[in-house]
Protein backbone atom coordinates (compact mmCIF):
# COMPACT_ATOMS: atom_id res chain seq x y z
CA UNK A 1 0.00 0.00 0.00
CA UNK A 2 1.19 3.02 -1.04
CA UNK A 3 1.65 5.79 1.51
CA UNK A 4 -1.09 8.22 0.41
CA UNK A 5 -3.43 5.60 0.59
CA UNK A 6 -2.20 5.48 4.55
CA UNK A 7 -2.44 8.35 5.36
CA UNK A 8 -6.27 8.70 3.82
CA UNK A 9 -7.36 5.53 5.31
CA UNK A 10 -5.74 7.04 8.70
CA UNK A 11 -7.31 10.38 8.48
CA UNK A 12 -11.18 8.19 7.90
CA UNK A 13 -10.05 6.45 10.87
CA UNK A 14 -9.77 9.76 13.11
CA UNK A 15 -12.51 11.50 11.56
CA UNK A 16 -14.84 8.47 12.21
CA UNK A 17 -13.66 8.41 16.26
CA UNK A 18 -13.92 12.19 16.41
CA UNK A 19 -17.51 11.91 15.57
CA UNK A 20 -18.06 9.19 17.49
CA UNK A 21 -16.38 10.95 20.90
CA UNK A 22 -18.87 13.42 19.99
CA UNK A 23 -21.80 11.56 19.59
CA UNK A 24 -21.04 10.21 23.10
CA UNK A 25 -20.41 13.36 24.97
CA UNK A 26 -23.65 14.68 23.93
CA UNK A 27 -25.99 11.98 24.21
CA UNK A 28 -27.34 13.81 27.24
CA UNK A 29 -27.72 17.18 25.84
CA UNK A 30 -30.89 18.95 24.17
CA UNK A 31 -30.49 22.06 22.41
CA UNK A 32 -32.22 24.98 22.64
CA UNK A 33 -33.04 27.35 20.02
CA UNK A 34 -33.41 31.57 20.88
CA UNK A 35 -36.69 33.02 20.68
CA UNK A 36 -38.63 29.56 20.59
CA UNK A 37 -40.16 28.83 24.10
CA UNK A 38 -39.42 24.99 24.31
CA UNK A 39 -40.56 23.08 27.27
CA UNK A 40 -37.64 20.75 28.70
CA UNK A 41 -37.61 18.04 31.02
CA UNK A 42 -35.25 18.03 33.21
CA UNK A 43 -33.82 16.28 36.68
CA UNK A 44 -35.63 17.08 39.56
CA UNK A 45 -32.96 16.05 42.10
CA UNK A 46 -29.77 16.85 40.51
CA UNK A 47 -28.04 19.48 39.06
CA UNK A 48 -28.60 20.37 35.33
CA UNK A 49 -25.66 22.63 33.46
CA UNK A 50 -26.59 24.95 30.69
CA UNK A 51 -24.06 26.10 28.23
CA UNK A 52 -23.79 29.38 26.48
CA UNK A 53 -22.25 27.71 23.36
CA UNK A 54 -21.86 31.18 21.42
CA UNK A 55 -21.29 33.63 23.97
CA UNK A 56 -21.70 34.53 27.65
CA UNK A 57 -24.61 34.70 30.23
CA UNK A 58 -25.29 38.06 30.91
CA UNK A 59 -29.36 38.01 32.11
CA UNK A 60 -30.94 34.75 33.88
CA UNK A 61 -34.51 35.67 34.44
CA UNK A 62 -37.24 33.55 36.89
CA UNK A 63 -39.75 33.98 39.60
CA UNK A 64 -38.67 34.02 42.99
CA UNK A 65 -40.33 31.19 45.17
CA UNK A 66 -40.27 28.78 42.04
CA UNK A 67 -37.98 26.57 43.99
CA UNK A 68 -35.48 26.78 41.06
CA UNK A 69 -31.54 27.75 42.51
CA UNK A 70 -29.54 29.27 39.27
CA UNK A 71 -25.32 30.00 39.80
CA UNK A 72 -23.51 31.20 36.90
CA UNK A 73 -20.28 30.17 36.62
CA UNK A 74 -16.54 33.16 36.85
CA UNK A 75 -16.38 32.32 32.92
CA UNK A 76 -20.49 33.22 32.33
CA UNK A 77 -20.31 30.87 29.96
CA UNK A 78 -22.41 28.02 32.12
CA UNK A 79 -25.14 27.94 34.74
CA UNK A 80 -26.35 25.35 36.82
CA UNK A 81 -29.51 25.03 38.09
CA UNK A 82 -31.38 22.45 40.40
CA UNK A 83 -34.62 22.35 42.29
CA UNK A 84 -34.84 23.44 45.95
CA UNK A 85 -35.40 20.40 48.51
CA UNK A 86 -37.77 20.96 51.78
CA UNK A 87 -36.57 18.67 54.71
CA UNK A 88 -38.85 18.77 57.33
CA UNK A 89 -37.62 15.85 59.58
CA UNK A 90 -39.42 13.38 59.21
CA UNK A 91 -39.50 13.58 55.29
CA UNK A 92 -37.85 14.78 51.91
CA UNK A 93 -40.14 16.75 49.48
CA UNK A 94 -38.68 18.33 46.04
CA UNK A 95 -40.16 20.82 44.71
CA UNK A 96 -41.09 20.23 41.34
CA UNK A 97 -43.39 22.58 39.34
CA UNK A 98 -42.53 23.93 36.02
CA UNK A 99 -40.85 26.91 36.21
CA UNK A 100 -39.97 29.84 33.51
CA UNK A 101 -37.17 30.06 32.65
CA UNK A 102 -35.36 33.08 30.52
CA UNK A 103 -31.51 33.13 29.43
CA UNK A 104 -29.98 35.93 27.60
CA UNK A 105 -26.67 34.05 25.59
CA UNK A 106 -24.37 36.50 23.88
CA UNK A 107 -26.90 38.61 21.88
CA UNK A 108 -29.93 35.78 21.77
CA UNK A 109 -32.50 35.34 24.06
CA UNK A 110 -33.41 31.90 25.32
CA UNK A 111 -37.51 30.90 26.63
CA UNK A 112 -37.55 27.60 28.87
CA UNK A 113 -40.31 25.74 30.63
CA UNK A 114 -38.54 23.44 32.78
CA UNK A 115 -40.08 20.82 33.82
CA UNK A 116 -39.17 18.65 36.47
CA UNK A 117 -39.49 14.73 36.37
CA UNK A 118 -37.55 12.04 38.25
CA UNK A 119 -34.83 11.23 34.99
CA UNK A 120 -31.36 11.20 34.23
CA UNK A 121 -29.29 14.78 34.39
CA UNK A 122 -28.19 16.34 31.34
CA UNK A 123 -27.07 19.24 29.84
CA UNK A 124 -28.75 22.18 27.73
CA UNK A 125 -27.35 23.57 25.06
CA UNK A 126 -28.12 27.35 24.31
CA UNK A 127 -27.55 27.65 20.49
CA UNK A 128 -27.31 30.58 18.07
CA UNK A 129 -29.73 31.34 14.72
CA UNK A 130 -26.91 30.96 12.81
CA UNK A 131 -23.97 28.09 12.36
Amino acid sequence: MSKNKNVNKNKKVIVALSVSFLLSTEVFALTVMPEIRTTIPINNTDTTRIKCVHGQINSMDYSDGTGLIAKVDKSNRYAIISFQQLDTGLERKIINNKVNLGIGCGAEYYQMILDPQNMKSKTILLQQTWL
